[in-house]
């Protein structure tokens, strides 16, 4: 977010028109919006659509800046339009964008499609629980707040896929999963890099017929 601030700030005071690309997927990483929105020289433009109907002051003094928790997909489709559009449109290079939700947006998808049901341990809407809802794998999902809400049909799955393993509550899920039976993990890593540095990463887990869960 400190990132897209700087690149905004930056084009501003070259006198650029910014044009904020994208659409977090996590809310908690949408509050950048309002923080780099607050100037009248930034637009936001979080679809192809916002982007076919876009006007601007002047074409040839635009930049663009990546949305922090986009995903890079979406990101794509985005620009490829506004670079139709406006010829001249410069900005961030992609060494620059966040490319953490597009890892754990894959991770997700990869590790979904082999699990039966889907645990959501926590009470907040993570970046991770984002990710599963945003996945589109159309696996069973279940809000998991304390042990109270772990019911025995949410867990009669041989493969059962596991957000906030890390957290309290996934800890005390994890316990109960090994007290019924012989429990293992398969770990399962997304990382993108850029010029060989590693820029973000996100992990999953799986298990024996049992649990797969994506890491904090």
């Amino acid at each position: 977010m400190k990132g897209a601030a700087a690149a905004v700030r930056s084009y501003l005071a070259s006198g650029d028109e910014v044009l904020l690309v994208g659409e977090p997927v996590s809310p908690a990483d949408a509050c950048v919006t309002p923080t780099v929105g607050q100037d009248g020289g930034v637009r936001t433009v979080r679809s192809p659509q916002d982007a076919a109907c876009l006007r601007v002051r002047d074409q040839n003094r635009l930049a663009f800046v990546v949305a922090p928790g986009s995903a890079t997909d979406q990101i794509a489709g985005i620009l490829g339009v506004l670079r139709t559009r406006f010829p001249r449109l410069r900005g961030q290079h992609p060494d620059g964008w966040c490319y953490t939700m597009t890892d754990l947006l894959a991770t997700s998808r990869s590790v979904l499609a082999e699990s039966d049901t889907v645990l959501l341990a926590g009470d907040a809407e993570t970046p991770h629980t984002a990710a599963v809802r945003a996945s589109g794998c159309g696996t069973p999902a279940h809000r998991i707040r304390g042990l109270n809400d772990l019911f025995v049909h949410h867990i009669d799955a041989p493969t059962i896929a596991l957000t906030g393993s890390h957290t309290a509550v996934g800890e005390l899920v994890l316990r109960v999963l090994s007290g019924l039976g012989p429990l293992s993990t398969v770990e399962r890593t997304t990382r993108t890099r850029v010029g060989g540095e590693c820029v973000a990463s996100a992990v999953a887990t799986g298990n024996n017929g049992a649990v797969g869960r994506s890491a904090d």
